[in-house]
């Protein structure tokens, strides 16, 4: 990553976290309990994959591209795709909601957890939307979004607490 480039990680999802731990400590219960050797080094390697694996977005100013990456230890990976003509950032608020199966005992039982996050979204030609980052805190996403636009010369629509056009 130079100066000229900038890459957005993702904030994994607690339910992800516990899912990728699960499978490790299941990985580790199959080893030492001796049910299988081989399945138990299969789940660890699986978990740590998604432990360590990351997602994100990165932007290259001079060259005006971005590309979804996967980041694992030092490997960064994506197709880069030309940035289209962006008319402004805009911070806003969604909801995300994640939906845990929990099938048993003859029922299929449905846990939904919703989460708020704050949004970074381009806006190019026609209101057309580019996420590129999403975040829990608001002074992350409006610091991040602040380099943003100092480095694409853009202004932010804050939708969250303005729902104005923020001045520099």
């Amino acid at each position: 990553m130079t100066e000229e480039t900038l890459i957005l990680k993702e904030k994994k999802p607690f339910t992800y976290q516990i899912s990728a731990f699960s499978l490790l400590g299941f990985g580790f219960l199959f080893i030492i309990s001796g049910f299988s050797l081989i399945l138990g080094i299969v789940l660890i390697l699986i978990s740590i994959f998604f432990i360590i694996m990351v997602k994100g977005t990165e932007l290259d100013f001079a060259e005006k591209k971005y590309r979804e990456v996967k980041i694992f230890g030092n490997s960064v990976t994506g197709k880069w795709l030309d940035l289209p003509e962006i008319k402004y950032i805009l911070l806003f608020r969604a909801i995300m909601t994640q939906q845990l199966n929990n099938p048993g005992r003859g029922s299929n039982n449905i846990t939904e957890i919703s989460e708020y996050y704050i949004l970074i979204k381009l806006i190019y030609s026609n209101q057309k939307k580019l996420t590129i980052y999403k975040t829990k805190n608001y002074d992350d996403a409006l610091n991040t979004a602040k380099l943003i636009a100092q480095k694409l010369n853009l202004k932010i629509y804050d939708a969250i607490s303005k729902h104005e056009f923020l001045s520099d």
